[in-house]
């Protein structure tokens, strides 16, 4: 999987692509952005929330269920941190409704599924992140 992220001629703001599409994230206009997208953080948030809607409609679809409507809100917080007195920890909480006829069995099934989505193994699996860095020399101005 890969995706391109390009700035923009405005400050903070940047143009995404994904397969065919394009998105564009921006900061608020209190961070000297334009506030022309969501920021990179509520785009982790919204990739989050999306992924666990998807994974119970995927899990539904096979198992015969009859949903007709998920919504997924993700919050984050801080809180403290167990490990380490006196520092914080972000704190994401997904709060799930469904609609549908489901039985409680069904609805415990789906929140175990919630924590199976990729989005989800991504942010609690273990990884590794590399930055690649080089530079590009600017055109020459005539």
């Amino acid at each position: 999987m890969k995706v391109t992220i390009t700035s923009q001629s405005q400050t903070y703001k940047h143009t995404l692509h994904a397969r065919t599409h394009v998105l564009t994230s921006d900061v608020p206009v209190d961070l000297k952005g334009q506030d022309t997208g969501p920021t990179p953080h509520e785009l982790f948030l919204l990739s989050l929330g999306t992924c666990t809607a998807m994974t119970i409609e995927m899990y539904a679809l096979r198992q015969g269920m009859t949903l007709t409507k998920v919504t997924v809100t993700v919050t984050e917080t801080t809180i403290a941190d167990p490990d380490q007195p006196g520092t914080k920890i972000p704190h994401i909480i997904e709060d799930i409704d469904i609609e549908g006829n489901v039985t409680a069995a069904q609805l415990t099934k789906l929140k175990e599924v919630a924590k199976k989505c990729p989005v989800y193994k991504l942010v609690m699996g273990k990884k590794v992140v590399d930055a690649n860095l080089k530079v590009t020399a600017p055109p020459a101005t005539v």
